[in-house]
């Protein structure tokens, strides 16, 4: 049984505001780690390469190939931070301890998610609508610790799926909510990134 839409929305408010402080540190320096992962493997390319110390196919073929690992691992340890600090009264500096050691399990769950709902976007889109819904808290229950793995994906679709309809209007109205300063002229792109983490936790 689900908490009234009224209540829902009030308690997620509560911990919007206070773990505000945590999550906005944890997206800034998630998104400063991804960027210099991306960023400064080609620093050395560069060097490299204007002194002419191999061929520039090899150099930057391979400053690529590593800043595209980092900049993949170090976005998906963000994420998973993000998560943490979303649904846990923890630090920004906890959070980002915690989900590092998380991160590898938390790209699997996503990508497991990702192919299963994207299976049933082939299969005429509302397949793959019911199926983001049902997976959609899989990533929760691994960075919670109650579920691994396919664990997560499975217990996220057994939960849903008794209440399928009233968490696929929730996810609605919360999409809605967060959608709603980009219709503010002029200002709408300097709000939305401090408010739409309050999806993240609703």
């Amino acid at each position: 049984m689900l908490p009234s839409i009224e209540d829902w929305l009030s308690a997620s408010w509560a911990d919007y505001k206070r773990r505000w402080f945590a999550l906005m540190a944890v997206l800034a320096l998630g998104g400063l780690a991804t960027a210099a992962g991306v960023f400064l493997p080609l620093i050395p390319a560069g060097l490299a390469a204007f002194v002419g110390a191999g061929s520039p196919w090899v150099i930057w073929g391979g400053a690529s190939f590593v800043s595209l690992l980092a900049g993949l691992w170090l976005s998906t340890w963000g994420q998973a931070a993000a998560v943490r600090a979303a649904a846990q009264d923890e630090g920004a500096g906890e959070a980002l301890r915690a989900a590092w050691s998380q991160t590898a399990s938390f790209a699997w769950v996503l990508s497991l998610v990702m192919l299963a709902a994207g299976g049933g976007f082939i299969l005429f889109i509302v397949p793959g609508l019911f199926l983001s819904v049902l997976l959609f808290f899989a990533a929760f229950y691994l960075i919670s610790g109650e579920e691994r793995g396919l664990g997560a994906v499975e217990l996220s679709y057994a939960r849903v799926k008794p209440v399928l309809g009233e968490v696929s209007a929730r996810l609605f109205i919360v999409g809605l909510i967060v959608w709603l300063p980009s219709w503010i002229p002029y200002v709408g792109w300097l709000i939305s990134p401090l408010w739409a983490p309050f999806g993240l936790v609703a």
